[in-house]
């Protein structure tokens, strides 16, 4: 299995990682487990936008593992060069959700740009 390949897999356990992040920071981890969105939904602060990140990503994952598999089938880049573009990618999502989680809004939108270029890159590079 290539790097890439397990940068998606990676990246499919991340939204778990934000929204544990977020319920931890809630408190009363047994009480948030009865209706977890409703309780997180009604915070407001760190918790909020943790969760508000684990969303993000379950939208972000779609386009990235799709990105991968069909940058890898069309087989017009080397396998390195995915790779590292689906490296860079989990390391923008990792900076993204504590950006997020710091409130950083600017620094936040830049990061998530760069992850939606290193998407396109996948997409487009191949083309050249």
């Amino acid at each position: 299995m290539t790097t890439a390949y397990w940068c998606i897999f990676i990246f499919m356990w991340f939204p778990l990682l934000t929204i544990l992040v977020g319920k931890i920071a809630a408190g009363n981890m047994v009480e948030s487990n009865h209706d977890p969105r409703a309780y997180l939904e009604s915070k407001v602060g760190f918790s909020k936008r943790m969760y508000n990140a684990h969303f993000n990503a379950i939208e972000m994952f779609a386009p990235f593992a799709a990105a991968v598999i069909i940058a890898q089938l069309v087989g017009a880049l080397p396998q390195s060069t995915i790779d590292n573009i689906a490296i860079a990618f989990l390391v923008s999502r990792v900076i993204y959700a504590l950006a997020y989680g710091m409130d950083w809004a600017l620094f936040r939108t830049i990061i998530w740009f760069v992850g939606l270029i290193l998407i396109s890159c996948l997409f487009i590079l191949p083309l050249f």
